[in-house]
């Protein structure tokens, strides 16, 4: 029997199956939904398929503590979903889960707090949080980017055998080129066109950016980071600051952050020909940690560029 639960905005339909509910459907307008934990005192422990299948107001979405199964296209095409909370535990994944859930950029654990990160000097410090800040964005990344779903195992995230595999999955990422897995998609007039001129490109664009961003937040939180698996980050990151892919690095993310520059000037990515651009960039943002940013440039450049000049001057 077929039974209606009702949301501040919306409606959800389940059924009591074995003593445990399932989530059937949903309609509505929430943009933050919470799933209830229990309906009738049974807990609830599935989403079938296609449940929430289309849906683009859910923008933050909270699994309840007990699930054990996402159906086939639970999820997909939730093109506004940008906060998944889920618990640490095995939950069974079925086919095409996340298809097209471009806004994903979180999945948190339910248990995690935040803030919790100590701000270190300087990312070859081994200065390690009680918890990653960034795994909710490393879980979504699974999903997203590097399309894995045998990495997405919330009760093993923690573990320093998830940060071996994942890393290795994202270092098999860096190797390839940015254009793989493009799949253009023809609109009708002027297909040929529109593919090369807007759709490759931006593609592209999107691919660098993936990449800069899981090397800059590894680096910037080395939650069970080897060295080894440390250089390939560092290396991708030196080898690509330059001319042409500067604007992957310099988003206001990293400009901002103080840890994040240090980066760069640990790795030697930072010239006299490209500091400038740096201060162009923090005068365009309103940031509380771009007056210590701009101090640590600015003693970068006295202390050191201008050194490097001098014998270079010299040599010549």
């Amino acid at each position: 029997m077929i039974k209606i639960f009702y949301t501040p905005q919306g409606k959800i339909s389940y059924k009591i199956q074995f003593e445990e509910a399932v989530l059937l459907s949903y309609e509505g307008k929430d943009q933050y939904l919470a799933l209830p934990e229990a309906l009738e005192d049974c807990p609830v422990t599935s989403i079938a398929p296609k449940a929430f299948l289309g849906q683009r107001t859910i923008i933050n979405l909270v699994l309840p503590a007990h699930l054990k199964v996402l159906g086939d296209w639970a999820f997909a095409h939730m093109t506004g979903l940008k906060i998944l909370s889920l618990p640490p535990n095995h939950i069974r994944l079925d086919k095409q889960v996340f298809l097209d859930c471009p806004a994903l950029s979180e999945i948190r654990l339910s248990h995690m707090s935040r803030g919790s990160f100590i701000q270190k000097q300087s990312h070859t410090q081994n200065a390690v949080p009680a918890e990653d800040p960034a795994l909710s964005f490393y879980l979504a990344a699974v999903i997203s980017v590097l399309k894995n779903p045998a990495l997405f195992l919330p009760e093993l995230a923690e573990s320093a055998e998830w940060y071996e595999s994942f890393d290795k999955a994202v270092g098999h990422l860096l190797s390839r080129p940015d254009d793989e897995g493009f799949e253009p998609v023809y609109l009708g007039w002027f297909e040929d066109e529109d593919v090369m001129t807007t759709q490759y490109p931006a593609y592209i664009k999107k691919r660098q950016l993936e990449k800069a961003a899981l090397s800059m937040r590894r680096l910037r939180f080395p939650f069970h980071l080897s060295r080894e698996t440390q250089e390939i980050y560092e290396t991708y990151v030196a080898s690509h600051f330059q001319t042409g892919v500067w604007e992957r690095f310099c988003t206001p993310e990293y400009v901002s952050d103080s840890c994040y520059v240090q980066i760069f000037i640990d790795l030697d990515c930072i010239t006299e020909k490209n500091i400038n651009d740096l201060f162009c960039d923090l005068n365009r943002l309103n940031s509380c940690e771009i007056a210590e940013v701009t101090a640590m440039l600015l003693h970068y450049r006295e202390t050191s560029l201008q050194k490097e000049d001098f014998w270079e001057n010299l040599n010549l």
